[in-house]
C-alpha cells in the first residue's frame, strides 16, 4: 500500500493485505492497528501480494483513481470507528486491494528503487546504491479529487485540487484525519480514502450517509 503524505493530521492509515500501518497521533495517543491485516515483507514481496489479490479488482474497473476527502468528528467517533464505518460501506473495495499505486494531483505513483546518480555523504549513500525514490506511472488525468465543501480553509474558502502540491502523496487506501495543504496550513479532521472510479457512482449514491455516520 501506498502511503498517504499527511504530516501532523496523520492518526492512522487502513492496510488491508500489502503494508505495514503508520501512525502519528496528533489529537491523542490512539492508534488502531489491525493485526490481522499486516503482512510483513520487502517491497517487491508487498508488489507481488497485490498480484495476488487481484481479484478483488472491480470487473469494470478503469484503472483511474477518486481521492475522496470527508469531514470527520473526532469528539463523536474514535479514529476506529471512522476507519470501519468507510471499510463497511466500501469492504476491501479501496485501491490498495487491488493495485500498489498511490494518488497524486500529479497522477499515479509507485516508490521504486533506483540507483543513487551521485554521493550523498549526509545520508550515508554511495552513487549507485540502490535508494528509494517516487516514480510518476500514470498522468494527472488518472486521478480526481472530490473535496467536501464542508472542508474549508482558515478564510472560509473551499479547499480545492489545486491547494495540493502536485507531489503531495494521497496513498491509495484509508487515512484519518488531515492533510496538509502547499502553503503549509493543515486542514482537519477528515477521512481520506481513494477508489477505483469505477466505484464513483456508489461512492456518491451513499455519501450523504457515510458523512452522517463518520460526525
Amino acid at each position: 500500500m501506498q502511503q498517504p503524505q499527511t504530516r501532523k493530521y496523520l492518526l492512522y492509515v487502513a492496510i488491508p493485505l500489502i503494508a505495514v500501518a503508520l501512525a502519528v497521533a496528533v489529537y491523542g495517543s490512539q492508534i488502531y492497528v489491525p493485526k490481522q491485516d499486516i503482512v510483513n515483507g520487502e517491497p517487491e514481496q508487498k508488489v507481488a501480494a497485490v498480484v495476488a489479490t487481484a481479484q478483488s479488482l472491480p470487473s469494470d474497473a478503469t484503472g483511474r483513481m477518486t481521492v475522496y476527502m470527508l469531514p470527520a468528528n473526532l469528539d463523536n467517533h474514535s479514529i476506529k470507528e471512522i476507519i470501519e464505518t468507510i471499510q463497511r460501506y466500501l469492504p476491501k473495495q479501496d485501491a490498495s486491494y487491488y493495485t500498489a499505486l498511490g494518488a497524486s494531483p500529479g497522477g499515479q505513483y509507485i516508490d521504486e528503487k533506483v540507483p543513487a546518480a551521485a554521493d550523498d555523504p549526509g545520508a550515508h549513500i554511495k552513487k549507485g546504491d540502490l535508494v528509494t525514490t517516487t516514480v510518476l506511472k500514470k498522468p494527472a488525468d488518472t486521478v480526481n479529487i472530490y473535496v467536501d465543501p464542508a472542508i474549508r480553509k482558515a478564510d472560509g474558502t473551499p479547499v480545492t485540487r489545486a491547494d495540493f502540491s502536485d507531489d503531495y502523496l494521497f496513498g491509495n487506501g484509508i487515512s484519518c484525519c488531515g492533510v496538509t495543504l502547499k502553503d503549509g496550513t493543515d486542514i482537519g479532521p477528515l477521512v481520506l480514502f481513494v477508489v477505483d472510479q469505477s466505484l464513483d457512482a456508489k461512492v456518491m449514491s451513499q455519501l450523504a450517509e457515510i458523512k452522517a455516520a463518520i460526525n
